[in-house]
């Protein structure tokens, strides 16, 4: 049994400052300070983060063989290490324990074998199911998006204007619209497959210009629970906000829509 994880050091020092926008300094849970490093049953090896409100994870290029295999590390540790590595290189990422992993790795020639301390990885939140899907986005989209959530409010008081609004109310044109009350901004001509509008919060991650910088790009919803009134004795219920992601290149991004 093939129970190690190899990483190219290049894919890495691609993959951690997309995944540093998600992961904070000061967080409580440990947990959230930590990247998933997986592969999934087809060999399929991806690095994920989360804040608990959204995950990013990046795709590694080449399938690797072996069975399905999670380990979670630090990301302040693998960002260390690669720093110290030729872009050339790899990491091996071996389960040691419970509380444990081995690292292993190459530095001008010389073999490097690491223990350190890590987290089980059924600490890491479950990752949100999107089950509807995907539809393609036009060329231009991820540029409106960036430019509407630098025009967004920060104001807590005023949530629904924190983020870019997905605009399909009118038939023939759809937007991408933002504003923090004082300034607007709108981009048309987009068409976008969805029911309702849409708003996308804004996140470090998504003004990162790497992310949605390559084509094609798509985007799926899938929707909350819908408010419902007081009926025939049952009492009201509150709606849920739905989840949408966002896919470009080798990155996938899902985040809670902001409700309302």
């Amino acid at each position: 049994m093939n129970q190690e994880i190899i990483i190219p050091v290049q894919e890495l020092k691609t993959a951690l400052p997309g995944l540093s926008k998600i992961v904070g300094k000061s967080r409580t849970l440990p947990v959230l300070q930590s990247v998933r490093v997986s592969r999934d049953a087809e060999g399929k090896v991806s690095l994920m983060a989360t804040d608990l409100d959204a995950f990013a994870a990046y795709t590694v290029k080449e399938p690797q063989s072996g069975p399905a295999l999670e380990i979670l590390l630090p990301l302040d540790q693998l960002t260390k290490t690669a720093k110290s590595m030729k872009a050339e290189g790899t990491i091996t990422l071996i389960p040691d324990g419970k509380d444990k992993v081995k690292l292993w790795y190459s530095i001008a020639g010389n073999q490097v074998r690491q223990s350190v301390n890590a987290l089980p990885p059924n600490e890491f939140p479950p990752v949100p199911k999107i089950n509807q899907p995907s539809m393609p986005l036009e060329p231009g989209f991820g540029l409106a998006l960036r430019q509407a959530l630098q025009c967004c409010s920060e104001d807590t008081t005023r949530a629904i204007l924190k983020g870019a609004c997905l605009d399909v109310r009118e038939s023939r044109l759809h937007y991408v619209v933002a504003s923090n009350g004082r300034c607007l901004f709108s981009a048309n001509s987009f068409c976008f497959d969805l029911k309702k509008p849409v708003v996308i919060p804004d996140s470090k991650f998504l003004e990162w210009p790497d992310f949605m910088d390559e084509e094609p790009s798509s985007l799926s919803m899938e929707p909350g629970e819908e408010a419902e009134p007081a009926k025939l004795g049952k009492p009201a219920k509150e709606g849920t906000a739905g989840w949408v992601k966002l896919e470009s290149g080798r990155w996938t991004f899902i985040t809670k829509e902001i409700y309302g």
